[in-house]
């Protein structure tokens, strides 16, 4: 007769089940460095909408400023402040962040006076340099 033996059917799982253990955990780092690729592509983005901001808006005040000063206004320069993808994203340098939906972008002037886009995750304000160094 035609037909597979009980060992062959379980020998054949068995290969199936190896395989997926092997594969799943690199699916879940691939979803994790898309998310990192996503967030630093982001905030490419939002340093250009600054950049031209500032050159029409010159920013003198220390500390944060609200993101929102990009999307209104007479002239916008995002048409919206992006998301940011929750769950966990790993970045080129290796850093792992688990982020929620507290996390958001805001404008950050350095102390030593640079202006740059920023992650804000808890009390942490990440820069593109932070993430990718």
């Amino acid at each position: 007769k035609n037909a597979f033996t009980l060992i062959e059917l379980v020998i054949v799982i068995a290969i199936l089940g190896i395989l997926a253990s092997i594969a799943i955990p690199r699916f879940l780092d691939a979803q994790a460095t898309a998310r990192g690729s996503r967030i630093l592509a982001d905030m490419r983005t939002m340093e250009s909408a600054l950049s031209m901001y500032m050159l029409d808006n010159p920013v003198t005040a220390t500390g944060e400023t609200d993101a929102a000063v990009l999307v209104t206004g007479t002239r916008q320069y995002l048409p919206a402040i992006p998301a940011v993808p929750a769950g966990t994203a790993l970045f080129p340098n290796g850093t792992e962040l688990d982020l929620d939906s507290t996390a958001t972008y805001k404008i950050y002037k350095h102390s030593s006076g640079i202006t740059d886009i920023a992650l804000s995750w808890g009390h942490y304000d990440l820069t593109i340099d932070t993430l990718t160094r």
